[in-house]
């Protein structure tokens, strides 16, 4: 064997021992460290599960707190074993519906109280139940302003009839509105913060000043009520509020001093938080009455209505108007021209105010010839399949000058003779 294969030989049994060696002394060696990195791993696992468990605790805790404060009103506690109650926060949730269902137009509405069940000493859910005549429109109203209410509540049935299919029919509706009251939420005696107005307001007024603010959102914009009027606030400084006058499809009216602001009928969420909870659907459904069968495609016949024949006088002013009638107007007003020769200073202007109507004016001078003129009107558009023409004969006269006499003397004549 020569110097070369031997050295080869020695090397490789050389790498055959170290690789055996290590094999026995590495879980020796390398067994405290790889204990401890299994270890580390076990610990960051169980740490990352105690913070997801503490996130849903800060969580759960937020959500417990939102819901008291969205709560109705319980009523106290009871003692032994007698059976927890919300009849005051159902009483006022009752007032609060008809308020709303009265905002909403429906003015007949019946609004009865409906059953309450405890659940297991946490809460209880108080039914309302509403019977009404209601518009489609006024029914949408009525359940975007419930939606956007910052109340832990819900429409726990909702059942809508019609008999009639045509226009803007009343739909039989019957809702039953459920509320929660948290047993842990405080009492209150009112469903919503309530303030009162020091000054009086008018109409144009952007500012007013309160009794007190408390229990009031303390930045962000928010809705009040103030009588009739629904005005939004824009910013508080105190107890004045810079506000936004007749919201919610209301009308800006004085108010005098002593009168009531409620937070009712509005939620007190800042706009970031409305947006999260506004439901697009219900908009969408909105604009579109389902109750309704649409009427069928309407089939027009446009023509150019124009009187047949007008007179004018010498030095008088002609006007007359030019009709498109039967055509659609949800495609714009047509363009009106005359077709051909036309005496000089005959005009045809657009009327502004009914755009499917021209003006023709035209003031023949004293030197104007005395004749008779066929004039031909154009009206266009681009849904048109040809233009619309009409003729009208414009007749110039020349005004008749009254009689003139020559005064006769008085002259005698007897009977039988001629008088010359």
């Amino acid at each position: 064997m020569q110097t070369r294969e031997k050295n080869l030989a020695i090397g490789l049994i050389i790498v055959v021992a170290m690789v055996g060696f290590w094999k026995i002394i590495k879980p020796w060696y390398m067994g405290p460290i790889d204990n401890a990195q299994a270890q580390l791993a076990v610990a960051e696992k169980n740490l990352d599960g105690k913070k997801a468990e503490q996130l849903k605790l800060l969580t759960a805790t937020r959500h417990l707190a939102d819901w008291k404060a969205q709560s109705l009103p319980p009523d106290p506690k009871p003692r032994g074993r007698q059976r927890p109650d919300a009849l005051n926060g159902q009483r006022l949730y009752q007032e609060w519906l008809t308020d709303l269902a009265n905002h909403c137009g429906m003015n007949n509405a019946k609004v009865v109280a409906g059953i309450t069940r405890p659940i297991q000493d946490v809460y209880v859910a108080v039914q309302v139940r509403i019977n009404t005549e209601a518009t489609y429109s006024q029914l949408c109203q009525f359940l975007a302003l419930f939606e956007e209410t910052d109340l832990l509540h819900r429409i726990e049935t909702c059942q809508v009839e019609s008999s009639n299919h045509v226009g803007n029919p009343l739909l039989n509706v019957m809702l039953v509105a459920e509320g929660i009251a948290m047993l842990d939420a405080p009492q209150r005696d009112e469903l919503f913060p309530t303030t009162e107005l020091v000054s009086p307001i008018k109409p144009t007024d952007t500012k007013l000043t309160v009794k007190s603010s408390d229990g009031f959102p303390e930045k962000g914009r928010f809705t009040v009520q103030l009588g009739g009027e629904y005005i939004a606030v824009d910013s508080i400084k105190g107890n004045t509020w810079q506000i936004t006058r007749a919201k919610n499809q209301t009308k800006a009216i004085a108010h005098e001093s002593g009168m009531v602001i409620d937070l009712g009928l509005h939620n007190a969420l800042t706009a970031s938080d409305s947006a999260k909870r506004s439901h697009p659907r219900l908009e969408m459904v909105a604009e579109q009455n389902p109750f309704t069968i649409p009427p069928p495609d309407r089939i027009y016949k446009p023509y150019l209505d124009v009187p047949r024949e007008e007179f004018v006088y010498l030095g008088n002013r002609l006007e007359l108007d030019a009709r498109a009638e039967d055509i659609n107007p949800a495609l714009g007003p047509p363009k009106f021209q005359f077709v051909g020769e036309v005496p000089q200073g005959l005009k045809i202007e657009p009327m502004r105010d009914r755009p499917n109507r021209a003006l023709i004016t035209w003031q023949p001078s004293e030197e104007s010839l005395i004749d008779t003129y066929t004039v031909s009107i154009q009206a266009n558009r681009e849904d048109l399949e040809q233009p619309l023409t009409q003729s009208v004969r414009i007749v110039v006269q020349k005004r008749n000058s009254p009689p003139q006499f020559n005064p006769v003397e008085s002259q005698m004549v007897y009977s039988g003779q001629t008088l010359t």
